[in-house]
Order: structure tokens, then sequence, then C-alpha cells
């Protein structure tokens, strides 16, 4: 195992950790109030969680196994961001996102090729975190409450992330990059969902 391949691995583990906390804390607050928005973050930061481990673990395989990892990984991601743009949805556009992801989830079920298959996976990912961001700021125009920054400086992390890995994969430290800008953006994320979740559950 080569040193970034190392380091990579160990990024994506941490970031686990941090999804998995994160949907913890997230799931517990959704088992006291019940609400549907809670369960969707939960689901959402485990799918995640998964999928940016397998995308890291991916590259202890070879040939067809790590593209078939690889995908799983991205996969799983999209499925999770997907979750969390369920809980994003406070406009009329609900309607237009999802009339627009069938779409490139047809060309991703019909692809032959892994490596295409992850491309539009990957492109799915980025729509709905540009989605995510979008509401977010959006939402933060209206409100201009200062609780909301950590969660638009993290969201808008993330998708310089999956940017930069449509883009920058090929390259290994471009991979460090997404990895390191990936592990901040849920960084920052975690911090006001461990610290609210964890002040609602004390009171």
């Amino acid at each position: 195992m080569s040193l970034i391949t190392a380091i990579d691995l160990a990024l994506s583990a941490v970031q686990l950790v941090i999804l998995l906390a994160m949907a913890a804390v997230v799931w517990r607050g959704y088992n006291l109030v019940k609400s549907r928005t809670l369960r969707s973050l939960a689901v959402g930061f485990a799918m995640i969680g998964a999928g940016v481990f397998l995308l890291g673990a991916s590259a202890l395989f070879s040939s067809y196994a790590q593209e078939a990892v690889a995908l799983a990984g991205t996969v799983l991601q999209a499925g999770g961001y997907w979750s969390l743009a369920l809980s994003h949805f406070y406009t009329v556009r609900r309607s237009m996102v999802l009339a627009a992801l069938p779409f490139p989830v047809f060309q991703l079920a019909f692809s032959p090729y892994l490596t295409l298959a992850a491309a539009v996976a990957n492109s799915v990912v980025f729509f709905l975190l540009l989605y995510i961001l979008s509401e977010t700021m959006i939402s933060f125009y209206h409100d201009r409450l200062p609780s909301q920054l950590p969660p638009l400086l993290g969201f808008f992390l993330l998708t310089i992330s999956v940017y930069s890995r449509l883009f920058l994969s090929g390259f290994a430290s471009g991979q460090l990059l997404v990895e390191v800008t990936s592990l901040a953006g849920f960084a920052v994320l975690s911090g006001p969902v461990l610290m609210l979740m964890g002040v609602r559950h004390r009171g």
C-alpha cells in the first residue's frame, strides 16, 4: 500500500466516524420527536459515510473489483445525498428536482461500463449537492441566522470536493485534495448537528 493510498484510506475512515456519529445523534433525535426530516438526515448521513469509506477503500482492490467497489461507494453517496435533499425541500422546486433525477439514474442503471456508471453517479451527487447548497443559501438569505453559516460553509466545501473529484480524480494529489476538502466539509457540518441534538437530548 502506497503512502497516498494509506492517507486516503485514513481520511475516509475519519469521515466515516464523523458521519456515523452524526447519524446516531440525529436518529436519537428522531426517536424523540418522530420527525421525518430527522429520519431523512440520519439515513442520509449513514449512507454517505458508508459510501465515502467504500470509495476510499476501493484503492485496496485492483482492476474490475476496484471499479465495482468505487461504484458501490458512489451510488451509496448518491442515495445519501438524495435523502438529505428530501430534508431540504423548502420551495416548489421539489417537483423540478424529482422530475430531473430519473434521467441520470436510468443512465446509471443501463450503463455497461463501471467507469461511466461511476461518472454518472458522481454527477448525480454533484447535482444533489448543488440543490442542497442552493436551498441552504436561500434559507440563509431569508432568515439571516448566524447558525445557518456552518451548514452553508459545510455544503459549499462538499460541493467543491465533488466537483474536484469529477475533474481531478486522475491525479494522486487531486484525490488527496478531494478527501481533505470533503473531511473539512463534514467536520464543519458535524459541529452544529452534534451540539444541537446533544442540547435537545439533555433538555
